[in-house]
């Protein structure tokens, strides 16, 4: 007799099937049961995923909307609205459940209404109505099941983790226990591990794969098969293509769960000689093809129904979406936890992404839904029970688990997730190393054996590491790239000499920099068109002058968007949108919230003298200084070229601002204010200078001003030529300190010439900030 599992995932699926003897079993996960009972009964052509959003854009953009004015038809707002309003019917959970104000909530719901009435005039279903079709079906005639033969029922829940996932499916598998065998719950087995820590700790994510692999590579070196070592991430898309790239350098095999995505394939699709007989590249390019019918059949569909439909932007995102496994099943597999769920025993599990970013992940609200929302309206799991359902699994079938967790992410100290809690044993990977750790002197050590390589890193520091790299021809500085070197010249190195991009993750949306650049042009913007009597000023903060503000805050929001994603050949997403409205918090009418420009503005109109200065004002000025230090033209040769925020002449007195976007909690940060004194930092000493230069004896004050406070604006750090606060409040800047600022300026011009890039610890908590950290460790 036909003998039909349903479980959870393929995989156990597949263990079911083995166990159960019979070869007539065949084994489906719940999501192609589904679908195999669709096809044979139903009968209205299903709409994929794709073509929901495509629908759902078309009709949202001939609705009238207020609230959802800056939803584009492309963009990640409309494919979340997309997915959000089929889980609403997936889950038959009204939009009045989310309370949600009244304009937003009856947008959503005439853009649902007209979504269902186009579907029922071009008899379509999508997934939400194919799985209500099928829990009707069954319940209303069981026997139309009898094509399945007799069915087995896999456990769906596991320490209080579902593995369905809406309330329409759940109903369709409580229904599938009344009529079938039902397998007994997928209990853990009672296993007690070993738990073990890599010694030295890894530094950052790159380090940390080195590190599980050197792990891999000691276990296979005291005999221990590959297929008994398996690697574990929470964060498989950003650990495997790092997993990838390091395996050669530790002479190992290996490959990944998720495969590669086919658009990275497409420069080796083109070249037919590297195709040719190559099984893996010809899988690959079939389904390059197989893609294009599917786009073209698609195009057809959505011309059928009057919707425009961009093939080329679809093409392109279904070859990113689109994975293949070009490397054969051989050597180390490094899966997802979720993948544990078939297994029975593994030797050794070695587990990475074990910080609190990532393990349970970071929860990542959407702005339909609130976290709480999802678990109870919409079947979600939650982040932190799925995390600790995972690791007791592993704990259950591992007889050793080797914990490696990074001690930063960029900038950021990481901490061991709360969930492993378990004390660990070192195990010590210092005598396993890959390829590029051994070349010294630009040559790879003779003797290969960790005696020989020990030998070597007692030899002097060699050019790879910052000392004696040779003639640097030192042209121009600015007062950035002087504080780099001044701080850690091996960073100068890296960043300015070599140009090495920092190995850190991008973060999906805008860098510090990125923010500091739009809030700075705000700035400027509102600046010249004050000057140009575009806009008045006055001693009240009034709707008009925030509404001025507000449009000049899209458009350089815009300006910066349009650069940056064409450059990047990204889209704008939810995280972008989001820093918008951080930035322009409190411009709103009615608002009294707290923003970075609402409080700009409340600190020019605070005072009539605050008003005459800012119309008085100069917005990134532009200064440059030749080797004698006196100012030029852009005409003139200059050793030293740099942009002031905002520069004030006020008679006999200069004001210097440079603005910055970090947050503020201490009246003076006593940290920037050691650098300048130190001469780490030269920034304000410079604009000084410069000053000084040009307006001789004039009292002459800088600083650094941050619109992020509780205090509307906080000045946090000072120099100047004259008494501005306490002593230890401000850095003084007198004849002496300036000979010293040009001495030090041509000291490090002078070192960088003689090819001096050597690492300056010093101050071992800047490691700790800096983005090449883990090239030095």
């Amino acid at each position: 007799m036909i003998l039909t599992i349903i479980a959870p995932s393929i995989h156990r699926a597949k263990q079911i099937e083995r166990l159960s003897g019979n070869p007539l079993a065949r084994s489906l996960t719940f999501e192609n049961f589904i679908q195999s009972y669709y096809e044979r009964y139903g009968k209205k052509r299903l709409i994929q995923a794709e073509e929901v959003q495509g629908i759902m854009a078309h009709l949202f953009a001939s609705m009238e909307r207020s609230h959802f004015d800056y939803v584009t038809a492309d963009g990640d707002a409309m494919e979340q609205i997309a997915s959000f309003l089929i889980k609403i019917k997936c889950n038959n959970v009204s939009l009045g459940s989310f309370g949600f104000v009244s304009p937003k909530e009856a947008e959503l719901q005439t853009l649902l209404e007209c979504y269902n009435q186009l579907l029922q005039t071009h008899n379509l279903f999508d997934r939400a109505d194919r799985d209500s079709f099928v829990l009707e079906s069954i319940m209303a005639d069981p026997s139309t099941l009898s094509v399945f033969g007799e069915i087995i029922v896999d456990a769906f829940e596991q320490r209080g983790v579902h593995f369905e996932s809406s309330k329409t499916e759940s109903k369709i598998i409580e229904f599938l226990r009344t009529v079938s065998n039902t397998m007994p719950s997928n209990e853990l087995h009672e296993n007690v591990p070993n738990f073990y820590e890599p010694i030295p700790a890894p530094f950052g994510i790159m380090d940390e794969v080195a590190t599980a692999l050197k792990i891999a590579r000691k276990l296979l070196e005291i005999g221990v098969n590959a297929d008994e070592i398996l690697l574990v991430t929470p964060s498989i898309d950003e650990y495997a293509p790092i997993f990838e790239s390091l395996l050669e350098s530790y002479g190992l095999q290996g490959y990944t769960s998720i495969g590669t995505p086919l658009v990275q394939l497409l420069p080796l699709l083109k070249n037919s000689d590297a195709v040719e007989g190559n099984e893996l590249l010809i899988q690959a390019k079939n389904k390059q093809l197989q893609i294009k019918t599917q786009i073209d059949a698609m195009a057809q569909r959505f011309s059928s129904m009057g919707i425009e439909y961009d093939r080329d932007k679809a093409y392109e995102k279904a070859l990113s979406q689109t994975r293949i496994k070009l490397r054969t099943k051989t050597g180390l597999l490094l899966t997802e936890p979720n993948q544990l769920i078939s297994l029975d025993r593994i030797g050794h599990l070695i587990f990475m992404g074990t910080d609190m970013g990532h393990f349970p992940p970071q929860t990542k609200e959407g702005f339909l839904e609130t976290t709480a929302q999802s678990l109870s309206l919409l079947h979600a799991n939650s982040l932190y029970a799925s995390s600790l359902n995972h690791y007791e699994q592993m704990k259950a079938i591992a007889q050793n688990i080797y914990i490696v967790t990074a001690t930063h992410k960029g900038k950021t100290k990481l901490a061991r997730s709360h969930i492993i809690t378990e004390s660990c044993q070192p195990y010590d990977v210092r005598s396993v190393l890959a390829d590029f750790e051994f070349p010294r002197h630009g040559k790879r050590s003779d003797d290969s054996s960790i005696d020989g390589y020990l030998d070597a890193i007692e030899m002097e520091q060699s050019p790879y590491d910052g000392y004696d790299a040779g003639g640097y021809d030192v042209q121009t500085l600015s007062a950035s790239q002087l504080g780099m070197y001044a701080m850690c010249p091996r960073r100068y190195f890296f960043d300015r000499v070599l140009k090495i991009k920092a190995p850190n993750k991008p973060e999906e949306g805008l860098e510090a920099s990125d923010k500091g650049t739009i809030m700075h042009r705000c700035f400027e913007l509102f600046a010249t068109d004050a000057k140009n009597g575009n806009i008045v000023i006055g001693s009240e903060l009034d709707q008009p002058l925030k509404g001025h503000m507000n449009a000049v805050a899209k458009i350089s929001y815009d300006e910066f968007m349009a650069k940056v994603l064409a450059e990047k050949g990204t889209e704008e997403n939810i995280n972008h949108r989001l820093y918008f409205q951080e930035l322009t918090r409190g411009l709103e009418e009615g608002s009294e919230a707290s923003g970075v420009l609402i409080n700009f503005l409340k600190t020019i109109t605070s005072n009539h003298a605050s008003i005459a200065n800012f119309k008085n004002s100069e917005f990134e000025k532009e200064f440059r200084l030749n080797h004698d230090f006196n100012p030029v033209d852009e005409t003139k040769p200059y050793f030293i070229k740099g942009f002031i925020d905002r520069f004030d002449t006020m008679g006999d007195e200069i004001r210097i601002v440079d603005y910055k976007s970090k947050k503020v909690t201490t009246k003076i940060d006593k940290t920037k204010l050691a650098q300048m004194q130190e001469l780490k930092d030269m920034q304000l000493a410079l604009y000084i200078l410069y000053a000084r230069r040009i307006h001789g004896e004039s009292k002459i004050e800088s600083y650094l001003q941050t619109f992020k406070t509780d205090n509307i604006h906080a000045e946090f750090a000072k120099a100047a030529t004259y008494e501005v606060g306490k002593e230890g409040e401000y850095l003084h800047y007198d004849e002496a300190f300036e000979q010293s600022l040009i001495q030090r300026i041509m000291a490090i011009k002078a070192s960088m010439a003689d090819g001096d890039f050597h690492y300056d610890d010093s101050d071992e908590k800047q490691c700790e900030y800096c983005d090449f950290a883990v090239m030095c460790r």
